[in-house]
């Protein structure tokens, strides 16, 4: 990431939400390239320093979510590779080509559910204030009213 490219990016999302006639939140870490933007209708607000792993939702269960899932994907091919083909296990790794672990990555990524992102997003403090309905409707619990900064 880069000063420009997140620039890009993060001015993409604004003219999303615009057209949109929406307004959001975006956390962010501290990184140097995350610089302060004058934005419509994305209001950026900055994790404080050393608090990425605590306050982030990738890091309290997302990315191992992702990992296991991939790699259970790794380990099928692999598995079925074998059945098929006298050579060995390290062997098979090598015939694994850069398109197959994108593709893993992306049946991983479509795999987390949205009640897992949700339960990490908990975890590090966010409550159900201004919470939508879940997309596959699996939210049966009664709405908290309790605002975010407790």
């Amino acid at each position: 990431m880069n000063s420009n490219l997140f620039a890009e990016l993060v001015k993409g999302v604004d003219r999303k939400m615009r057209r949109q006639n929406r307004k959001i939140l975006l956390f962010m870490d501290n990184a140097s390239s995350h610089q302060e933007l004058d934005l419509a209708n994305v209001k950026i607000v900055k994790l404080p320093a050393k608090s990425t792993s605590i306050l982030q939702p990738m890091d309290q269960g997302i990315i191992q979510a992702l990992k296991l899932k991939f790699y259970k994907q790794q380990s099928q091919c692999i598995i079925s590779k074998m059945e098929k083909s006298p050579l060995s296990g390290t062997d098979l790794l090598k015939e694994v080509t850069v398109l197959d672990t994108i593709y893993w990555i992306n049946r991983a990524w479509k795999d987390i559910t949205s009640t897992c992102i949700k339960r990490c997003f908990e975890k590090c403090g966010f409550d159900k204030v201004g919470e939508q309905p879940l997309e596959n409707g699996s939210d049966n619990e009664e709405d908290d009213d309790t605002p975010l900064a407790q």
